[in-house]
């Protein structure tokens, strides 16, 4: 094959896509800002896109439809940094203040040039970064809508917005059954006239959210496979199916929790590839993960298999495949930006104490605590077992505590780290003067934050009884 025959694929990805999505407070901001990523990334507009300017290139269509990301292939003998530029100049007019890197490479498939790229050392691969231009002036009035860049002359709702907010303005009507503010979401997000829905551990609980972020573990390990078995039909099932089965997923779930309500349940702020972002009333939140990671799981398998035969080695990986999830609990008030960034930090635990071989969740809970604590982590068949009325570990125990038993036992396991030997005799005392023998056999100091981590999972632990989905 000559040179003038090399097909180059071409990368062009925004970076940084949460940090960016989250760091306005305002829902209607974020809310446009994931459809406008959406929209401007779509291949249908890409498609667009290069039609109307005759650039030498085509959509790579075996690389899926991501948002924020575009997969490109180059006509042989066209400059594929010139393409790249076209396109990053086009993106930022459409997106001003996202960032994003490129790549460009020569290979016989996407997936081989992906992993041509995501090796470092590899000379053959070109790259580039582009910075919006947002940066702040000494004495321009910053952007009421997230302070991150300088205000213009568009207003939204009587103030003053910058350009990358006026395009989130823009693009963030609402769609049917969705909150308009981060407040109605908690307060009547999946709520039907009749129908309780409270936590076990909070009474009032109408005004907090959880911030739920979702990555898939054994995804890279699973693409490689692919890779290396050199199936072209294989890999463009297995990425349109990665996509498909996180969007599915997402969906099924907005649905599940939100049957007869006026205001869906979920929120999607983020959905790409194997990555996911929501925002739900905390008193659903268990359900929601536990729905979350069984119906990716279910979801990606059944699209692959059922679309082609897949290989015996690639199909136990396939099997394997689940999700890594992390928990924010706050008040509907607090900054999404900094829930994110909690529930990013409670994923990469769960994914690391189970080793990504499991699906698993990792919590924190910003209205008891300001660390998230070490370890702390349920397997999502733990979550399962749990959410049916079984008992692993132990955990049922505390959950069906009344309000003061398990106020009697946090303020018992207040001193847990520094004096765990002083601590476990006092809570077996306690269970033994209250005649609970199943918490004193299980009071040794190697349980103690079991019990800790069971009274956080207590404060929003759902009334299954009441009739909640």
């Amino acid at each position: 094959m000559s040179e003038s025959d090399v097909v180059v694929f071409v990368t062009v990805a925004a970076v940084r896509i949460q940090t960016w999505l989250t760091r306005t407070p305002s829902l209607k901001l974020l809310r446009g800002a994931s459809h406008a990523l959406r929209d401007s990334t779509s291949v249908e507009r890409i498609t667009r896109f290069l039609e109307e300017t005759g650039l030498a290139a085509t959509i790579a269509s075996d690389a899926g439809d991501v948002d924020g990301v575009v997969v490109l292939r180059v006509a042989p003998g066209h400059d594929p940094a010139a393409i790249v530029d076209a396109v990053v100049t086009d993106l930022g007019r459409e997106l001003p203040g996202v960032e994003w890197e490129a790549w460009w490479t020569a290979a016989d498939g996407y997936l081989e040039a992906y992993r041509k790229a995501v090796a470092e050392n590899d000379a053959s691969v070109g790259r580039r970064s582009f910075y919006p231009v947002l940066a702040d002036l000494p004495a321009a009035q910053s952007c009421s809508g997230c302070r991150c860049e300088p205000a213009g002359d568009r207003l939204d709702d009587g103030q003053r917005i910058g350009a990358d907010c006026s395009v989130r303005a823009g693009a963030g009507k609402l769609r049917k059954g969705e909150a308009t503010t981060f407040e109605e979401l908690a307060r009547c997000g999946g709520l039907v006239a009749g129908r309780p829905q409270r936590a076990v551990g909070r009474q009032l609980s109408r005004n907090h959210l959880a911030t739920i972020a979702a990555d898939g573990n054994r995804i890279g390990e699973l693409f490689d496979l692919i890779a290396d078995h050199g199936n072209d039909d294989l890999r463009r099932t297995c990425v349109a199916s990665l996509d498909a089965a996180t969007c599915e997923t997402v969906q099924q779930v907005t649905r599940a929790l939100s049957k007869g309500a006026n205001v869906d349940a979920v929120i999607g702020h983020y959905t790409g590839g194997d990555d996911v972002l929501i925002g739900v009333p905390a008193p659903l939140a268990w359900q929601v993960v536990n729905l979350l990671i069984a119906t990716f799981e279910a979801e990606i398998r059944v699209r692959i298999r059922g679309g082609i035969e897949v290989p015996a080695e690639i199909d136990r990986v396939l099997g394997g495949v689940s999700l890594g999830v992390g928990v924010t609990f706050a008040h509907a008030s607090h900054p999404i930006a900094a829930t994110n960034r909690r529930a990013h930090e409670a994923m990469a635990q769960a994914k690391n104490e189970v080793r990504g071989r499991k699906g698993a969740v990792s919590w924190i809970d910003l209205t008891a605590e300001d660390e998230l604590p070490k370890g702390r982590h349920l397997t999502r068949a733990e979550l399962s077992d749990l959410i049916g009325g079984g008992n692993p570990g132990g955990r049922r125990d505390i959950l069906d505590l009344p309000a003061s038993a398990r106020a009697s036992l946090a303020e018992l396991l207040r001193n847990r780290r520094s004096s765990p030997g002083d601590t476990s005799q006092g809570v077996r005392q306690w269970a033994d003067r209250t005649g609970r023998p199943e918490l004193a056999a299980r009071a040794e100091a190697a349980k103690l934050d079991m019990f800790s981590d069971t009274l956080s999972l207590a404060r929003w632990w759902p009334e299954l009884g009441g009739g909640v989905v």
